[in-house]
């Protein structure tokens, strides 16, 4: 962690970096770029991480016609933390003093594999094939105390809070590009479709216990919150493109092409109360919960020179 993309690529670090090989044997580094899909933030310039890489890389050709490119990789990281914080705030005559300590733990793992075909039809058609997968698990933990006195010690507010998550996320893409050249000069025609899949499961307990003085001899005010918020989410997007090109003269071109995009998302979101009675997170926070499915589809034209 920290290190140049030179490095983490050596390290095994940067799992979206891909390297190819050309006609000669020379070595072709490439970035696919990519986010870590709402994974929980890891500091790597606090706490202690431990990283975990292995991957494998195979590139082979075979009769100057069919290219495979193979590259699975795993990592796995843990990350502890003890973050403490201090501070003291002045407003008017009144002295506030926050005190806080939050401990934080994320263990997570991913296998990611990267495999790629080209073919060579013939001298004037090309496919290439590519299959993407990443799977992840996480577990994270935090731990939270905080307290908040007047100058003279007296309590103001305070809480402690827990907040576990466990999940596990699925992505797929595949994706085909196929070229024709037709006898004529700049006369072709290609084709692309491309599929994406990422499918979401994920579980977050929360537990909190808020304190805060109301003064005046009054009682102290109490919250609790004891909830379990149940993630089930999925999409899917696929796009093919087919294009022709047609030569009009020898500086100007004709391009044909058209694009249908589908899109389709799940989003089931539901929190739960705990109940007491029965033991179990089974009463549903209405005001915390959305369920909602949606699809589009998409016809796109388009005529260029």
């Amino acid at each position: 962690d920290g290190l140049s993309w030179q490095d983490m690529d050596k390290y095994g670090g940067n799992s979206d970096m891909n390297m190819v090989m050309d006609d000669d044997g020379g070595m072709m580094f490439f970035g696919r770029g990519g986010s870590s899909d709402g994974e929980p933030y890891v500091n790597t310039e606090n706490g202690y991480t431990t990283n975990l890489n292995a991957g494998l890389q195979y590139t082979n050709k075979w009769n100057d016609k069919t290219t495979l490119n193979f590259s699975p990789k795993f990592n796995s990281q843990v990350y502890d933390n003890l973050l403490s914080r201090y501070s003291q705030t002045q407003i008017d005559d009144s002295l506030f003093i926050d005190s806080a300590k939050t401990i934080s733990h994320v263990n997570r793992n991913n296998f990611k594999s990267n495999l790629s075909y080209d073919i060579k039809i013939d001298t004037n058609n090309t496919l290439k094939l590519t299959l993407l997968a990443n799977i992840y698990h996480t577990e994270s933990e935090e731990l939270t105390n905080s307290t908040t006195t007047g100058g003279n010690g007296n309590f103001k507010n305070g809480f402690n809070r827990n907040l576990q998550t466990n999940s596990d996320k699925q992505s797929y893409t595949v994706s085909a590009l196929f070229k024709h050249k037709f006898k004529k000069a700049r006369r072709t025609l290609t084709f692309n479709t491309d599929w994406n899949i990422l499918n979401n499961d994920a579980n977050n307990f929360l537990k909190s216990d808020n304190e805060s003085n109301n003064g005046g001899g009054l009682p102290p005010s109490k919250t609790l919150i004891n909830q379990m918020t149940d993630f089930d989410k999925s999409t899917l997007n696929a796009v093919s493109k087919l294009v022709y090109t047609e030569p009009l003269s020898k500086k100007y071109a004709l391009e044909l092409a058209h694009e249908m995009t589908y899109n389709s998302g799940k989003n089931n979101q539901v929190t739960y109360d705990y109940s007491s009675l029965s033991g179990k997170y089974d009463v549903v926070v209405d005001s915390l919960t959305n369920d909602f499915d949606q699809s589009t589809f998409i016809h796109k034209s388009s005529v260029k020179i």
